[in-house]
């Protein structure tokens, strides 16, 4: 009976690492009975107790891994949202960017328009530089013709070729005289305009 203990005992020692197995399967208080039988029984419930807390450990590291599979997802989801909408801000600005150096150029037109009645033929009547001098960090050219003026787009603005992308601004006299303008893109989408170009 003795040597099946043994053999039991032995056994559990080589299942459970020595970082988890307690001192005390090695060292036996002196409080402990000198029975063989109860030293045996001893070892015997210290090595489940140590083969429960290696199952624990276990466990633990198995949600530590679940924890970070949620996190993952969690990010994967908020960067599905977060990177279409600082796309169209990003774009949204470089298009504003058009509007902003043609701004000037709409000011001077209906001047003109007042002064003159009728729409400055191209930027020269009205004394602006060149189309092409018209350059931002998206933006080609700024050609004013009649009541137009035409904003070119680089292709850093979206991929597209450079001149494929175009803002149109159309100047309209209403009856009280007043000069409304109408905007429209190309290849631009209609969330990416300026709120000026929705109203």
């Amino acid at each position: 009976m003795k040597n099946l203990w043994k053999a039991v005992i032995n056994h559990w020692k080589n299942q459970v690492s020595s970082q988890i197995m307690p001192k005390i399967l090695l060292d036996y208080p002196s409080h402990y009975s000198s029975n063989d039988q109860s030293k045996q029984n001893h070892q015997i419930s210290s090595a489940f107790y140590a083969n429960h807390l290696k199952d624990k450990a276990n466990q633990e590291a198995g949600f530590t891994l679940m924890e970070l599979l949620i996190v993952l997802a969690l990010v994967a989801v908020m960067s599905m949202i977060a990177v279409p909408i600082y796309r169209n801000y990003v774009q949204s600005a470089k298009i504003t960017e058009g509007m902003t150096l043609a701004s000037a150029m709409q000011l001077d037109a209906e001047v003109y328009y007042t002064l003159n009645g009728k729409w400055p033929d191209n930027n020269k009547v009205l004394g602006l530089p060149d189309a092409e001098s018209y350059r931002g960090n998206s933006v080609d050219s700024i050609q004013l013709e009649g009541e137009t003026i035409t904003v070119t787009f680089n292709d850093d603005i979206s991929g597209e070729k450079d001149g494929a992308v175009q803002l149109i601004l159309t100047g309209n006299v209403v009856d009280s005289g007043l000069i409304r303008w109408k905007c429209e893109g190309i290849n631009i989408k209609e969330s990416d305009l300026p709120s000026s170009c929705k109203s």
